[in-house]
């Protein structure tokens, strides 16, 4: 219920009755003329939801603290049966969609098959809609998860397609420089080739010369020794 009073232990001015009940504290939002009691937002569409409510006067929270109606608001619930003035409308008719007193309900609902006090049918909706929106919760959190997977599968394609990239870069990169090593071998070798013709042609052409050269001794030898066994036979002739 609300306290009607400021400066609370909860700092709460005015509280909805239907979370008191359910012992929480919670600052009302709307007071209800008919009920004659305080409503947070979301109790508020709860009380709507009740075809016989639907009617019902609201008085917005920024009236609240008007001293006329100070005065005026109670706090605590005190709407009567029309028919059985000492009674609250605290019964709910499914079957009818009636609100009515315990009396009412004894009387003219006696053979209704769903009869629920309001506070209960009240708390049945806070959890059916306390159930939708953990629902909505749970769909949106999987619909995230499902979106963050294909997000990750999307990275995973990509990455496979960049691992194929490099993996052909690599091999690409492998075959050129095959090319060019293939190149440098054979300007190598023929360079090799070319001066080692070049050595061997030069060496070969320094032996030729020292050959040239022995034959040449030999000659010179022989014509010496000619020369010089003519001289001793004419001296003995002599």
């Amino acid at each position: 219920m609300a306290d009607g009073g400021i400066g609370s232990d909860e700092f709460v001015n005015f509280k909805c009755c239907l979370c008191e009940k359910k012992h929480v504290t919670k600052e009302a939002d709307i007071y209800c003329v008919e009920c004659q009691d305080y409503y947070c937002t979301q109790c508020t569409e709860l009380h709507k939801m009740f075809p016989a409510m639907s009617t019902h006067q609201f008085i917005d929270k920024s009236s609240f603290n008007t001293v006329t109606l100070q005065k005026s608001l109670p706090s605590f619930p005190v709407e009567k049966c029309e028919a059985h003035k000492t009674k609250l409308l605290d019964m709910y008719c499914a079957d009818h969609d009636d609100v009515a007193c315990v009396t009412c309900i004894a009387i003219k609902h006696r053979t209704c098959q769903h009869i629920h006090s309001i506070s209960d049918e009240v708390d049945d909706l806070c959890k059916e809609i306390d159930a939708d929106k953990t629902n909505t919760e749970l769909i949106r959190i999987k619909t995230k998860i499902e979106e963050a997977e294909t997000a990750k599968k999307v990275l995973i394609k990509e990455l496979n397609a960049q691992k194929e990239k490099a993996t052909e870069s690599i091999r690409q990169f492998r075959k050129e420089m095959e090319v060019i090593l293939d190149t440098f071998e054979k300007a190598t070798l023929k360079t090799l080739e070319e001066k080692y013709k070049n050595g061997k042609e030069k060496l070969e052409n320094e032996i030729k010369n020292l050959h040239r050269h022995i034959d040449e001794l030999k000659v010179s030898s022989q014509k010496l020794t000619k020369s010089v066994g003519k001289k001793s036979t004419g001296f003995f002739s002599l």
